[in-house]
């Protein structure tokens, strides 16, 4: 199977480039356009509607989604992905927002993270690939990350 657009979903705070690497990998053999996301997860989320976000708050989400952009841009630039094919994300639960943009761009294999955690760390601390998993109708390509 030949793959036309490859997705890789990185964490640029950990080693984005095992992901990179392997997306772009597998970009070149196939021939297809490469996509990246980072997506950052909503903090507020589990204070539900009691949380109220101030100024300050606003103000510090919008500058580091800029900082989280730039360094996105910056590290797929390397990769040869430019501005429009790297995404940055804020939502309540990532897997959920590498899916929807998978789905719109129409990528037929994402190429995540893992840290292959097993047992009660992997329920307290969940897992973005199995989470992408979930219903998502393309490939899913896991990357140990150490």
């Amino acid at each position: 199977m030949r793959y036309k657009h490859v997705l890789a979903a990185v964490d640029i705070n950990e080693d984005p480039k095992l992901v990179l690497n392997q997306a772009a990998e597998m970009a070149d053999l196939n021939g297809s356009r490469l996509s990246v996301i980072y997506a950052l997860e909503d903090v507020t989320h589990p204070y539900g509607d009691s949380f109220t976000p101030n100024e300050t708050y606003s103000l510090l989400l919008s500058g580091g989604l800029k900082r989280s952009k730039e360094r996105l841009d910056e590290l797929s630039a390397q990769y040869g992905v430019l501005g429009g094919d790297c995404h940055v994300s804020y939502e309540s639960w990532p897997p959920r927002a590498i899916r929807k943009l998978a789905k719109k761009v129409k990528a037929d294999l994402i190429v995540v993270g893992t840290h292959g955690r097993k047992g009660v760390k992997k329920i307290l601390l969940g897992s973005t690939a199995s989470g992408v998993l979930q219903g998502i109708g393309c490939d899913v390509l896991s990357v140990r990350i150490k």
